[in-house]
């Protein structure tokens, strides 16, 4: 790690080549030195570390492809997050396709497809990788997401959905959000439903106004006044 601390591109001239022959560990720990090099072979690099049959160096092989934000990774991301057995390999390269661009033909059928994931964590993120991408194609999954066994799914949803402002959400927000007996799920939602900025949200958030939590009070009280001021232009 010393070598990638020093952040000089002549490291690249030790650390590639001791990558050929490398395995487990002592690979994983290479790539990680080389991520935030942005080296020129980093890419060929760690798109042939996606391969290998230790989770950790295909976690790591993911972790700089996402840091080099280079389209040609995608077909990879996609595929390792569909099919990697790793769940948290799967979680890594659904945020690493956030580098892609929203009407990419491969990003939103593999994010979409995250929302489904078996592990909550990979959902999680998908959620929060479709927020980041504001995919209107995305709103009626993420609407489904609001009714995820895990709150922390539901959470990055409202986020999610606050981010795409589409008022088809508002309902749901509400009733699986704004209502439900998380705080910090019901605070997502007040964000969310202010972001959005419908009208009909304002009885909803009202009431949620007075709730015991002080900072889903804040935040609703936040939403209506963004809600008013925005009826008022």
């Amino acid at each position: 790690y010393s070598l990638a601390e020093i952040k000089q591109a002549d490291s690249g001239t030790l650390l590639l080549p001791a990558m050929e022959g490398a395995q487990g560990f002592v690979l994983a720990s290479l790539l990680h030195a080389i991520k935030e090099l942005r080296l020129p072979g980093s890419l060929h690099a760690a798109l042939r570390a996606t391969d290998d049959r230790d989770a950790p160096v295909r976690l790591a092989a993911v972790g700089v492809l996402g840091w080099l934000k280079d389209a040609s990774a995608l077909p990879v991301l996609t595929h390792l997050a569909a099919h990697d057995p790793e769940p948290e390999v799967r979680r890594a390269a659904v945020g690493a396709l956030g580098l892609g661009q929203g009407h990419d033909a491969q990003v939103q059928p593999a994010l979409l497809g995250a929302l489904q994931d078996p592990v909550w964590r990979v959902r999680e993120e998908a959620a929060a990788t479709l927020g980041k991408l504001k995919l209107p194609e995305a709103v009626p999954p993420l609407i489904q997401s609001l009714q995820d066994t895990y709150w922390q799914v539901r959470q990055l949803a409202a986020r999610a959905l606050g981010r795409l402002k589409d008022a088809q959400a508002v309902d749901a927000l509400i009733t699986h959000a704004l209502q439900h007996g998380i705080a910090n799920l019901r605070k997502e939602a007040s964000v969310a439903l202010g972001e959005i900025g419908d009208a009909s949200a304002l009885p909803a958030l009202t009431i949620a106004a007075q709730d015991a939590d002080p900072e889903v009070r804040k935040m609703a009280r936040l939403a209506i006044t963004l809600i008013q001021q925005q009826g008022a232009a």
